[in-house]
C-alpha cells in the first residue's frame, strides 16, 4: 500500500508558503485587467469620464503606451448579457501621457470621444454604430494649443466640450459645442489664468437633473512660483450661454479667480506647502436630485502638513460652502500617517447614494501622492447624504506597485447609471520618468458592487448577504458548504460581478471553480477567524512526500512563466 499524507498540511503548506506564486498566477487570467500596456497615466485626469454604461453594454476606454506604437487610446466593451469582454480597439494615437480619452454617449447610442493633445488641436471621433466600439469616424480637429478634456451630451444630442487653451499670453479654460450635424463652435474662454505663466484648471462637468444646469468645478493651479490656491464653482442654466453663482449672479466672461464662487481657498503663509500640484487637488463634482452640487477635492492640514485630507463641499444654503472632512468618516485608513484624497471621482446614483473613489497613501512617509508605491484604490459610499460612509480597499494590494488613478462612471446625459455601483477603472504600476515614457502598467476594471449580479460580499457563494459558515452546515446557510459543493465546476460565465459564478465557486471569475479559488477561499477565511480545515475534503490523497518536490517545482516554474508575461514593468 502506498503512503499517503494529510491533504489539510499539504495544502495549508502551498497556500501558505507559495501564496504570491499561486495569487500571480491566478491574477494573470484576471478578466478584470483589460490592458498590461497601460501609460503612466493610463487612466488619469478622472474629470474626463472613461467609463459608459448603455443598453446592456460598458464601454471602457483608456491610454496604452509600447515601444512600437507610441501612445494610442484604447477601448473595450463588455457585454453584460453574456458577461464577456470584445477584443481591444484603438482609437487613435496621443501626443503623450497627457492624451487620454473623455468619454460620453448620445440619446441614440452613438459613442464621442476627444483625445489626444497636449498643447495640440484635441481629436474628436464619433463612433460609426450604437453602442458598438468597433469602428470610428475620421478624426476631426478642434481648435490648437488644447488640454484636458472634459465632454457631456445635452438632451438635442449637442455635445459640450471643455479644454484648457494654452495660446496667448494668459491661458484659459474654453467651451466647444457641436450640435447634431453641424460643425464644432469656436472657442468660448470660461474662466482665464490670473498670470501669464503655467496654468492647471483642472475643471469637471455634471449636468443637474433638468438636464440644462451645467455645474463646473475647477481647481486653480499656476503663477509663479506655481501653487494650488482655489478650488471655485461656477454653473450654466442655458446650456452654457451664460455662467453665473450658485446664488443665479451673473457672472461676466471669461471668470477670474476673483469672481468665481470659492468652495475652498489656500492662506498665502502656505505657498510653499501647496506648490505641490497633490497638496490641492480637485476629484470631480456631482449633482443629486435637487440639483444640489457636491465638489470632492483634497487639502494639507490646516497648518499646511502632511497628510493629505479629502473634502465634500456642498452649498450651505446661506452662502457659502458646507465641508465633510472624510479622514475622519473612513475606516478603512489606517491612523499613522496615512493621506487620502484625490486622483479621484464622485457619483451620485439615481437613488441618491454618495458614491466615489479615492486614493490612499502612507503621506508622512513618503510625501508624494503621486504613483507612490503605498497608493491604494479605496471605494467609499454613503446611503444617509453623507452623514455615515462605509469604505473598502478595492486595488490589489502590493506594497511595491502603486494602486491609483482611479476613474469612476459619472453621468454625461445619456449613460445608464442603474441603482447599482457604478464601474471603476485604474492603474497599476509607475508614474514613468516623464511625460513620453514608454511603461507596461496594467490597466484595472472592478464594477464588483452589482451592477453584474454579485452582491459584492468576499466568499460569500451563497449570495446571502454574508459570509459564514465551516464547511458543516447546509449550503444555503454555510458558505464553505456551498463552495465545496461546487468544486470543480467549469464552464462558468466568468468575467466578474456575475452571480452565477459567484455562486458556483468561482471566486475568481476565471470560468472554473479549481485550485485558485481554493487559495481565496481560505485566505477569506483566515481574514475573518474562521476554520479552514473543512477545505482539505475539496482533494483525493495525494502521494507520499517524495512527490511535493515535482508538485513545488511545477508550481514555481508556472508562476515564474506567468509572472515574465504579466508582471513584468520597466523598472524592475
Amino acid at each position: 500500500m502506498p503512503s499517503y499524507v494529510n491533504l489539510a498540511t499539504l495544502f495549508c503548506f502551498v497556500a501558505s508558503c507559495f501564496l504570491p506564486w499561486l495569487a500571480g498566477i491566478a491574477r494573470a487570467s484576471d478578466p478584470r485587467i483589460l490592458s498590461v500596456d497601460g501609460s503612466s497615466r493610463a487612466t488619469g485626469y478622472a474629470e474626463a469620464n472613461k467609463i459608459i454604461t448603455f443598453d446592456g453594454k460598458t464601454h471602457v476606454s483608456w491610454l496604452d503606451s509600447t515601444t512600437q506604437d507610441g501612445f494610442e487610446v484604447k477601448i473595450r466593451t463588455l457585454d453584460h448579457a453574456t458577461s464577456q469582454w470584445s477584443p481591444t480597439y484603438t482609437i487613435g494615437e496621443a501626443e503623450d501621457n497627457h492624451g487620454g480619452p473623455a468619454l460620453t454617449i448620445d440619446s441614440e447610442g452613438y459613442l464621442h470621444v476627444a483625445y489626444y493633445p497636449h498643447h495640440e488641436p484635441m481629436r474628436y471621433r464619433r463612433s460609426q454604430q450604437p453602442n458598438d466600439t468597433s469602428s470610428w469616424t475620421p478624426v476631426t480637429h478642434i481648435a490648437d494649443n488644447l488640454t484636458y478634456p472634459t465632454m457631456v451630451t445635452g438632451p438635442d444630442n449637442t455635445l459640450y466640450l471643455t479644454a484648457r487653451n494654452s495660446t496667448g499670453s494668459s491661458w484659459s479654460n474654453d467651451l466647444f459645442t457641436l450640435s447634431p450635424g453641424g460643425s464644432w463652435s469656436s472657442a468660448k474662454p470660461l474662466i482665464e489664468a490670473s498670470d501669464t505663466s503655467y496654468f492647471h484648471f483642472q475643471d469637471a462637468l455634471a449636468w443637474g437633473p433638468d438636464h440644462q444646469t451645467l455645474h463646473m468645478s475647477v481647481r486653480m493651479y499656476g503663477e509663479d512660483p506655481r501653487w494650488g490656491y482655489k478650488i471655485g464653482y461656477l454653473q450654466s442654466t442655458d446650456f452654457g450661454d451664460t455662467w453665473q453663482h450658485y446664488d443665479g449672479t451673473p457672472v461676466t466672461l471669461p471668470a477670474f479667480e476673483s469672481t468665481l464662487d470659492t468652495v475652498e481657498a489656500t492662506p498665502p503663509s502656505q505657498r510653499a506647502q501647496y506648490e505641490n500640484s497633490s497638496s490641492l487637488r480637485g476629484g470631480s463634482i456631482a449633482v443629486d436630485n435637487n440639483n444640489v452640487p457636491y465638489i470632492l477635492y483634497n487639502t494639507l492640514q490646516d497648518d499646511g502638513s502632511l497628510p493629505r485630507q479629502a473634502w465634500i463641499a456642498t452649498p450651505d444654503g446661506a452662502g457659502g460652502w458646507s465641508k465633510t472632512l472624510l479622514n475622519d468618516k473612513i475606516d478603512i485608513l489606517p491612523d499613522n500617517g496615512w493621506g487620502l484624497g484625490t486622483p479621484g471621482g464622485l457619483t451620485i446614483t439615481p437613488d441618491g447614494r454618495m458614491t466615489m473613489v479615492l486614493t490612499m497613501a502612507d503621506d508622512s512617509s513618503q510625501g508624494s501622492f503621486w504613483g507612490t508605491t503605498s497608493s491604494e484604490v479605496v471605494w467609499v459610499e454613503s446611503n444617509d447624504g453623507g452623514q455615515t460612509f462605509t469604505s473598502q480597499i478595492i486595488s490589489n494590494v502590493d506594497p511595491s506597485t502603486p494602486n491609483w488613478l482611479p476613474s469612476i462612471e459619472r453621468p454625461t446625459g445619456f449613460n445608464e447609471l442603474t441603482t447599482a455601483d457604478p464601474a471603476v477603472v485604474y492603474t497599476s504600476g509607475e508614474r514613468g520618468s516623464s511625460n513620453t515614457a514608454i511603461v507596461s502598467n496594467e490597466v484595472i476594471f472592478w464594477a464588483e458592487g452589482g451592477n453584474f449580479g454579485w452582491n459584492g460580499v468576499l466568499g460569500d457563494v451563497n449570495q446571502d448577504g454574508f459570509f459564514t459558515g465551516n464547511g458543516h452546515g447546509t449550503p444555503d446557510r454555510d458558505d464553505v458548504s456551498a463552495f465545496i459543493d461546487a468544486w470543480g465546476s467549469g464552464e462558468l460565465p466568468g468575467v466578474f460581478g456575475t452571480r452565477a459564478s459567484y455562486m458556483r465557486g468561482d471566486l475568481n471569475f476565471d470560468g472554473k471553480t479549481d485550485i485558485w479559488d481554493a487559495v481565496l477561499m481560505r485566505s477569506y477565511l483566515i481574514d475573518n477567524s474562521m476554520p479552514t480545515e473543512r477545505l482539505a475534503v475539496l482533494f483525493s490523497p495525494v502521494p507520499e512526500p517524495s512527490a511535493f518536490p515535482v508538485v513545488l517545482i511545477g508550481l514555481g516554474t508556472l508562476a515564474g512563466s506567468m509572472g515574465r508575461t504579466r508582471w513584468c514593468h520597466t523598472d524592475e
